[in-house]
């Protein structure tokens, strides 16, 4: 696709003018969208207007031409042949779908990360054109970080830097994932590690360390679980303890480094008691972390030289006696003076601030450029460089191209058609509708599915699922009546049919979403793997402990499960709970040392090692149609935890249950000579599918009544 880009840019390039119209393409789009906002406005002031109403349809007629390739190009590509036309709209087409995409990558993001939508635009667009970075690169690198660290904001603090650095070295920045993860809550820096990354590049290449840079930066990586149990205090000690590692690399293999540095920081939180008399002070600070291990590793190669005075074969046997040989020549042959000369030289081009009491750097702000940004500077000017930054720049200008399209879509007023056949995706989990739709869904009333029928659709061996070799299918179906008065009266954009197909698709997912809500809040469903709470454990009660009873669902399944299911009524207690609160939030800070807002469903998947946990939000009109508005939740006050899979065979059988697709949804237009004055035509919408136990109490748990 990226060589199709560039061919199909140079070759623009090459006729001159592929900028002067792409503008003019842009302008016109602009000028589209003034029109539909305009044509909506006056939507609004229309009301029931028959008259205005005609008068919208016709502006709206206008406003489609003014969309065509021949409006839309006026005459910029003359020379174009009619191919060539429909070629750039095609790209047209293309640039509108990007720019969708990119919209809804980057919201996810985002949402996920904690962090501002614009300014995640604004840097992940930035960053595109100064690192080469491509946008789904930078958002994947942030919702991967952000998963692992909690700190969001950290790692969109970090993406120009790091950017910078999988340009100079060649490496995606999926790579740079766990050395940034390793930094931040490893070495505790919770902004941009851009400077951790230019000093380790720096020690590498001035002691000129095995494997260099790159076997470094992987060094850190591997380190995150050992350096997660030090106190880290300031950006001095950070770089004691990445020069003593650069030297320890110096004539080590990266592993053999790595295992001396955690060897070092096991020993002294292992036998603290040991070293903590040996050495006369603290070794381990209240939290349980280790204090200073650079200082600690110095002070014990002091301890053993005043002991053995100036017998270095003594001082050697006695360091590897007591530490073993990786970590007992470490002890005995580092020059800790130079460690700390190395640590003082990785701030050159910085600006420090020093620690009051101790004189210790505690801060510091690079002000020159890194040599991983030069090198990717420098990069840019190669041939290839050349070529990836026009792929940035057309794939930036594609997409605002495509904002303006898309704006002039959503404004507007009517759709200008959508499919008559709605495809169903067999899936095997059930959150494809849990969502609460609008008040005025609900004015018509809900009608219930009539016309049950069951068909001899399909067969299947279902071995060891537990379920009948033959799976019938159920179809459903619902009709609403349009009279030809109501259709003939109707201009352009209001059409009656798309409206009645719109409404009764809507009473189809309500009815079709009860049906499996049912299924997945029975009691009978889960055999013995259902419990209702009562009394004070209730999730509404702060004396309950919903941790505990969600731990212990999760283990009471033979097939563990990956998704919780919980009414919205539930949730809202449950997110709420002061232990869960208290454990998520606390947890996050620890981890990031960015406390959240509130607890997220994502949160809590994470917590219990969860892929994910969708709350059921739907109301539908418990009513008849004809009767009062009375609205119900279609999810109870339970919470489900199930095993699904997105795997459509049916021979996938640890899953709690599957939804069982037979052809697509259809949608039929009946004529109708006999109903009302002028006759009309039914629209009809119908699906065929069941919704089965396979694995059942196996692979899920039900708590009932989890809040009064």
């Amino acid at each position: 696709m990226a060589e199709d880009r560039a061919v199909i840019a140079a070759e623009l390039d090459g006729v001159g003018g592929v900028v002067s119209g792409a503008k003019k393409i842009s302008g016109a789009l602009k000028a589209a969208e003034g029109d539909a906002k305009a044509t909506a406005k006056a939507a609004e002031k229309a009301g029931d207007s028959a008259g205005a109403v005609r008068g919208l349809g016709a502006e709206a007629d206008a406003l489609r031409g003014k969309l065509s390739p021949q409006a839309l190009l006026g005459g910029v590509f003359g020379g174009f042949v009619a191919s060539g036309i429909s070629q750039v709209m095609g790209l047209i087409s293309q640039a509108t779908d990007k720019a969708q995409q990119f919209g809804e990558n980057t919201s996810r993001t985002a949402r996920r990360a904690g962090v501002d939508l614009g300014a995640l635009r604004a840097t992940v667009k930035g960053n595109e054109t100064a690192t080469l970075q491509g946008a789904d690169a930078q958002g994947d690198f942030v919702n991967a970080l952000a998963k692992t660290t909690y700190n969001g904001k950290g790692a969109m603090a970090s993406l120009r830097s790091v950017g910078y650095a999988a340009t100079a070295s060649g490496r995606d920045l999926a790579e740079l994932v766990p050395v940034v993860a390793s930094i931040q809550d490893g070495l505790q820096v919770k902004g941009d590690v851009g400077d951790e990354l230019q000093r380790l590049g720096d020690l590498a290449a001035r002691l000129k360390t095995i494997g260099g840079p790159q076997a470094l930066q992987d060094g850190i990586a591997a380190l995150r679980p050992a350096l997660q149990q030090i106190n880290v205090a300031g950006a001095g000690a950070r770089a004691n303890l990445e020069a003593f590692f650069a030297v320890l690399s110096q004539n080590r293999r990266p592993g053999a480094a790595q295992g001396v540095v955690s060897g070092a920081i096991g020993m002294i939180k292992g036998r603290s008691t040991d070293v903590e008399r040996t050495l006369g002070r603290n070794v381990i600070a209240d939290n349980g972390e280790v204090m200073d291990p650079l200082r600690v590793m110095e002070d014990l190669q002091a301890h053993l030289r005043k002991r053995y005075k100036g017998n270095a074969a003594a001082q050697r046997r006695a360091a590897i006696a007591e530490f073993g040989p990786d970590l007992g020549t470490a002890v005995y042959a580092t020059d800790f003076k130079k460690v700390r000369e190395e640590g003082l030289m990785s701030f050159g081009g910085s600006v420090v601030q020093l620690d009051a009491k101790t004189g210790e750097i505690a801060d510091a702000r690079r002000v020159a450029p890194s040599s991983a940004q030069e090198e990717a500077e420098a990069y840019k000017l190669s041939r290839e460089g050349r070529r990836q930054s026009r792929e940035m720049r057309a794939e930036q200008f594609g997409r605002e191209v495509g904002d303006t399209a898309l704006a002039v879509k959503d404004a507007i007023p009517s759709p200008l058609g959508e499919p008559t056949t709605a495809p169903v995706r067999n899936i095997g989990s059930f959150n494809e509708a849990l969502r609460c739709m609008d008040d005025t869904l609900y004015a018509f009333g809900l009608r219930e599915p009539d016309g049950r029928d069951t068909e001899a659709a399909a067969r299947f061996a279902l071995r060891g699922s537990g379920l009948a070799d033959r799976i019938e299918s159920v179809s459903f179906g619902l009709m609403d009546f349009v009279s030809n008065k109501e259709i003939e009266a109707a201009d352009a954009p209001i059409d009656p049919q798309m409206h009645a197909v719109k409404v009764v698709t809507s009473r189809l997912d309500i009815a079709k979403e009860r049906r499996v809500a049912a299924l997945l809040f029975a009691s009978g469903s889960y055999g013995s793997n259902y419990a209702a709470l009562t009394g004070t454990d209730r999730w509404d009660t702060s004396t309950s402990d919903p941790v505990q009873k969600i731990d212990d669902a999760l283990e009471a399944c033979d097939e563990r499960p990956n998704i919780m299911v919980i009414g919205a009524q539930a949730w809202m207690k449950l997110k709420n709970h002061p232990k869960l609160k208290e454990l998520i939030l606390s947890r996050a800070a620890t981890v990031s040392g960015a406390t959240p807002d509130r607890v997220t469903t994502d949160l809590v998947a994470a917590l219990f090692e969860l892929d994910a946990v969708y709350v059921g939000r739907m109301k539908y009109n418990t009513n008849r149609e004809g009767a009062a508005s009375a609205r119900g939740y279609v999810w109870g006050k339970s919470c489900a935890l199930i095993r699904v899979t997105d795997d459509p065979s049916p021979r996938e059988t640890g899953v709690f249950a599957k939804q069982f697709q037979f052809g697509q949804r259809q949608t039929q237009v009946i004529d109708a000579p006999l109903p009302g004055v002028s006759g009309g035509q039914f629209v009809k919408v119908t699906e065929s599918l069941d919704v089965k136990l396979v694995a059942g109490s196996s692979a899920g748990y039900l708590y009932g009544t989890v809040v009064s």
